[in-house]
């Protein structure tokens, strides 16, 4: 199922998490705006690296009002608890990494068909 917000991409059946970012990424300012007009995208498949491994997220916007760092994860299937412990570790590398010092605490949102 293809949730309705999503439909300006052209999507009508299923596709690969890395075809949706492709398609998100084309479309980029349509999908901030269906967010909130506050964000700024700040990249795709956005590189951490920390105690010599990589981690990638799919997507990471700032939003200027709540000061914060937002990592948006696509996932085609069903929703996985191991997803919520991915994203966790990713966000706590975020604050490590990226978090200015006053800015809040990162969070995160898991679009998932599902």
């Amino acid at each position: 199922m293809i949730p309705k917000k999503l439909v300006f991409l052209g999507i009508k059946e299923l596709v690969k998490e890395l075809e949706l970012e492709k398609r998100l990424i084309s479309k980029i300012g349509v999908f901030i705006l269906e967010l909130d007009k506050s964000f700024s995208f700040i990249g795709n498949q956005y590189h951490l690296e920390y105690n010599n491994k990589e981690y990638f997220g799919d997507l990471l916007f700032f939003h200027r009002g709540l000061q914060l760092l937002l990592a948006v994860e696509l996932k085609i299937g069903r929703f996985k608890a191991e997803h919520v412990g991915k994203m966790n570790l990713y966000l706590s590398l975020l604050d490590r990494l990226e978090r200015g010092k006053n800015e809040n605490p990162s969070t995160g949102i898991i679009l998932s068909a599902d």
